[in-house]
């Protein structure tokens, strides 16, 4: 059950990067409760997982103040991919202010963006959830 082990692991970073967001206050601050369940045999190995989410800022996921961004997943992807990979997902502009729903905060993008582009594919493809 290594691989399990491992791909739980890398859930945080996947469940981080679509269930936070930047704030005044905190770079990562979470829109939604996350709670783990884990599941072991008599002999306590890890047999399996399973999460529960609630939304903890309703307002906060639909309108984002000045200072703040939304999900960092969004940036994240636009940051990560390659002109190709745009096309492929037909994304005519890779800039976040080229799209009115994240194009709203003046805190668009950053450099760390393109690094969490890397560590959410790399969590994903762990996962079993990579795009293809």
């Amino acid at each position: 059950t290594r691989a399990l082990h491992e791909a739980l692991s890398q859930t945080s970073c996947v469940l981080e990067a679509f269930g936070n967001a930047r704030t005044v206050m905190n770079d990562n601050s979470s829109r939604y409760g996350k709670f783990l369940t884990l599941r072991y045999d008599k002999t306590a190995r890890l047999q399996g997982a399973s999460f529960s989410t609630f939304l903890l800022e309703q307002t906060r996921v639909v309108r984002v103040a000045p200072a703040e961004r939304s999900f960092h997943v969004f940036y994240a992807l636009l940051a990560g991919l390659s002109s190709t990979e745009a096309a492929e997902l037909q994304l005519d502009c890779l800039a976040p202010n080229g799209y009115t729903y994240i194009a709203t905060s003046d805190a668009v993008g950053g450099p760390a963006a393109a690094d969490e582009a890397a560590r959410d594919a790399s969590a994903l493809s762990e996962i079993g959830a990579a795009l293809e």
